[in-house]
């Protein structure tokens, strides 16, 4: 589920001197890439509304930030609850759900950066998993067992 590249790049809306630097400020020891900043100099990360904002993300996402991949897979979907320039429910369910590959896999690993481990708990990650969940039951989507896994679990761990 992984994107490899994204299917519509829109990356050429960001401004270049807002991605100079990125990947030093994105790597971790494990060669995955995350951030759970909210913000990026003025530019709102976490819930994007311009296009602007959601090129930015998507920048990140192909240095392959899991955080990102969210965020603006969120964004992309008409069901999100801040209108966005750019939408795409088919776009959106693609980031959104790799995504949530991106964690499962990366949280797999023992040496999984702390700063993921604890965001798996705060209530952005869960409503991200839950969200994804319901898009995917709306859509009538087939996802791997492993995945539906993890969002099962990822949102039945608060509920206790």
């Amino acid at each position: 589920m992984l994107m490899d590249s994204p299917i519509v790049d829109f990356t050429r809306l960001t401004p270049p001197e807002l991605i100079d630097g990125v990947p030093a400020f994105l790597k971790s020891d494990s060669g995955w890439y995350w951030s759970t900043n909210k913000a990026w100099g003025t530019l709102e990360l976490e819930y994007p509304r311009t296009a602007v904002e959601q090129a930015l993300l998507q920048s990140f996402t192909q240095f392959g930030c899991g955080v990102s991949m969210l965020r603006l897979g969120r964004s992309l979907l008409h069901s999100y609850r801040y209108p966005s320039e750019i939408q795409s429910d088919y776009l959106g369910l693609q980031y959104l759900l790799s995504g949530m590959d991106a964690f499962n896999i990366v949280l797999r690993e023992t040496a999984a950066p702390l700063s993921i481990k604890k965001y798996v708990y705060t209530p952005e990650f869960i409503g991200l998993c839950q969200l994804a969940i319901h898009e995917v039951a709306d859509k009538n989507i087939s996802i791997c067992p492993e995945l539906s896994e993890f969002l099962r679990k990822s949102v039945s761990h608060i509920q206790h």
